[in-house]
């Protein structure tokens, strides 16, 4: 589809290019065949004083009056569809009349409005100077003060005589016109004077002029709304960002904190466990010492040779072997400690969800009616007398009606599996959410915002999940005729087989301690 711009762009090139000389038309006039083209164009086409011409596009005889090209008609239509397309540009237009080297260099700051063209100051002042130009409406471009008083100033003037200032106005051709054109052209047709005509369009034009009030008034509104609007967004951004900041920090703090505490603990043990050794060094040290002693004494008696000493030697090194060997080193416990990380703890970092739109979902959804449907009421009231009562999602709270807190959807399809068959939907204690894929045989895990996370297998071949329901730290799911509980990483730590022989068994969780099935 064309936008406006470059709709206007093709209006430019294919209807406001004059045929001889390919640029934008520059008084245009047009022949009686309606073809039309720039006044100089037809001047350099047609020779002097020549009196017929053919039309270089059609070949039609064209006769020229005693005025010549300049008495040729003057194609208003054009001059308006110019005006148009550049009624928003005429703030950066550059002069048109300067020789083309020097246009670029040259803003226009008046409009002529019989040529039309827009001019530089040296060209406006040309253009007054020359006798036949004298009378032609030039508006500085600067005193314009809307779209509207270029139209109103031209139109204002006869559209037969450019020159002349209309003082009637006749309604059928809904202009103005000149005595002249009113006793010729307009002869027969209602024509007002322009005081008579201005009485009967002055209420019109004050009713107008009320409605554009109003309108005005509720743009301002508008504009001022969407000003609080974006105010509030922008507050709305700086509270998120303050609590995110905070919310950071107090995790930070907390990290910290549980590393000090981690520290002082490892470094209490290590000093304990230092004083141990020590004191069990300074025992074998002195065990040793007294050993030693004992052998270099022993030595040097049996060096000596000396007799008596031999033998009394024997039962002393028989003591102090004895003792010696019933000396047991105190065992120390090769306790080296480790630092247990939690498992996937990265991916259970999910500490701020966006939620964006939220007023604009709620608006979509469908008006809550003023009583509970039939249904739900049958179904509370057979519901099991052992539990409490089975709460409607229209059940009326403190006078309130219960509305989602949220809606979302997103596809399930992931890698290259089958096409999913979900059978199964609860919500981790993380905020994930948890589908039962019963044609893929797999729970899959999403965020709430519909990325995936990851996969779990149940580990029997051929069971395919048919519910799952998260209890406390636990997923319990049902393939076939059993009971399976997992934890959030997938492993299995319990499985049960189930009574009866149903093909499927739906399950639920509640309050986190149970899981109720049925049957």
């Amino acid at each position: 589809m064309a936008t406006s711009s470059s709709f206007a762009e093709i209006i430019k090139k294919d209807f406001l290019n004059c045929k001889l000389c390919f640029e934008k038309y520059y008084n245009p006039k047009a022949l009686p065949c309606l073809h039309t083209y720039c006044e100089e164009c037809l001047r350099k086409l047609v020779p002097h004083k020549t009196k017929v011409f053919q039309c270089p596009e059609c070949r039609e005889e064209v006769i020229l009056s005693k005025g010549g090209i300049s008495n040729l008609r003057t194609n208003f239509y054009i001059n308006d569809l110019l005006n148009a397309l550049q009624l928003n540009e005429k703030i950066d237009k550059m002069c048109n009349v300067c020789p083309p080297k020097w246009r670029h260099d040259r803003p226009a700051v008046t409009e002529c409005l019989d040529c039309p063209s827009f001019m530089c100051q040296l060209c406006t002042d040309d253009h007054l100077s020359i006798p036949s130009q004298h009378q032609h409406k030039v508006l500085r471009l600067s005193d314009t003060s809307c779209d509207a008083e270029i139209h109103v100033r031209k139109k204002i003037y006869c559209a037969a005589h450019p020159k002349k200032e209309g003082g009637y106005f006749c309604r059928p051709c809904n202009a103005s016109i000149c005595d002249t054109c009113l006793v010729n052209s307009h002869s027969r047709h209602e024509a007002l004077s322009m005081s008579k005509a201005a009485e009967s369009s002055t209420p019109a034009v004050r009713e107008l002029v009320g409605k554009l009030s109003t309108k005005v008034q509720s743009l301002t509104r508008s504009q001022d709304d969407l000003n609080a609007a974006l105010e509030k967004l922008k507050a709305a951004e700086r509270s998120i960002e303050s609590k995110m900041v905070d919310a950071v920090a107090q995790v930070q703090s907390a990290l910290f904190k549980q590393r000090d505490d981690i520290r002082k603990k490892m470094s209490d043990f290590v000093k304990q466990q230092e004083a141990l050794y020590e004191t069990a060094k300074a025992d074998l040290q002195r065990q040793t010492k007294s050993a030693e002693s004992t052998r270099d004494y022993s030595e040097r008696v049996l060096r000596a040779g000396q007799n008596g000493s031999i033998v009394c030697l024997e039962k002393i090194l028989g003591e102090q072997v004895r003792t010696l060997l019933a000396y047991q080193p105190p065992s120390m416990k090769e306790d080296i400690p480790k630092l247990v990380v939690t498992k996937d703890y990265m991916s259970q970092m999910d500490l701020f969800r966006i939620e964006l739109g939220q007023e604009a979902a709620m608006q979509k959804i469908p008006p809550v009616p003023d009583q509970a449907p039939e249904h739900w009421q049958e179904f509370a009231r057979f519901s099991s007398p052992e539990l409490p009562p089975v709460q409607s999602p229209y059940e009326n709270v403190a006078g309130n009606w219960l509305r989602p807190a949220r809606r979302c959807n997103f596809t399930t399809e992931c890698y290259a599996e089958c096409n999913s068959k979900l059978t199964g939907v609860s919500m981790l204690n993380n905020g994930d959410i948890i589908v039962a894929d019963e044609a893929n045989g797999i729970l899959k895990c999403y965020s709430i915002d519909g990325d995936f996370r990851r996969q779990i297998a149940i580990g029997d071949t051929g069971k395919d999940p048919c519910s799952v329901a998260v209890c406390g730290d636990l997923i319990a799911c049902t393939a076939e005729s059993k009971l399976y509980f997992l934890d959030y990483d997938g492993d299995r730590v319990r499985q049960l087989l189930l009574r009866g022989s149903e093909s499927s068994y739906p399950i639920t969780a509640y309050e986190d301690q149970y899981v109720v099935v049925s049957e």
